[in-house]
């Protein structure tokens, strides 16, 4: 019992490690986007929990917009990598994987270059990319959906037949 027990602490702390590694990768990439010039919050001064304008100087400056679920469907997909290129390891080392390229990408998507691509394609001529505070949030946004998948990839039908006569909710079961 006593070796279950110190294998269980084993993987909470291997587990808690990976998630201040994300949280690392989420401090590099603020810190990034500070030398690179980025404003912290929008040039406003003040925060909104959703700004609702796709085409407003606001937009990509507050906590969420009409782009955060975009992110949350990146979280689906990075995550679903880390779940193919890293089998037997923790949720929490595929977290790091989706938050190491969703800060990547937030990080190149705030780079003059593709701001000024955005620009020119969009004939957005007010947008001069995320504020800080939003580029982070999009960077937690995968952190939801790689939740949700965690939850979700503990559930199954105790049948694996076909049918759908057995897979009603009431025949679920947890696997863990």
């Amino acid at each position: 019992m006593t070796i279950a027990a110190g294998s269980q602490d084993d993987k909470q702390r291997r587990a808690a490690l990976w998630l201040l590694a994300c949280l690392g990768v989420l401090a590099i990439q603020v810190l990034v986007q500070h030398l690179m010039g980025r404003l912290w919050i929008c040039e406003c001064g003040y925060i909104k929990l959703w700004e609702g304008v796709v085409k407003s100087s606001g937009n990509s400056q507050h906590l969420s917009d009409w782009y955060t679920p975009s992110h949350v469907i990146h979280g689906f997909l990075f995550y679903g990598l880390g779940h193919l290129l890293m089998r037997g390891k923790p949720w929490s080392a595929r977290l790091l994987l989706a938050t190491v390229i969703e800060s990547a990408w937030e990080i190149a998507e705030n780079t003059p270059m593709v701001i000024n691509r955005y620009r020119a394609a969009t004939i957005s001529l007010d947008y001069f990319g995320d504020s800080i505070l939003n580029s982070a949030m999009d960077t937690r946004s995968p952190w939801l959906s790689a939740s949700s998948s965690l939850r979700g990839s503990r559930w199954q039908p105790r049948s694996r037949s076909p049918s759908f006569s057995n897979s009603s909710p009431a025949t679920w079961c947890a696997t863990t």
